[in-house]
């Protein structure tokens, strides 16, 4: 594995962490601004 291979990894590994972390937060927020959670959802 290269050194840009495993950098690659590591980035990809941290967006997945934060996506899990913060998608309930992204969501309760748009629920809250568009009022409806289908829309939010979309």
């Amino acid at each position: 594995m290269s050194v840009e291979d495993d950098a690659t990894a590591t980035a990809e590994r941290a967006v997945t962490d934060a996506y899990r972390r913060e998608w309930a937060f992204v969501l309760a927020a748009t629920v809250r601004v568009a009022g409806d959670f289908d829309l939010a959802e979309e």
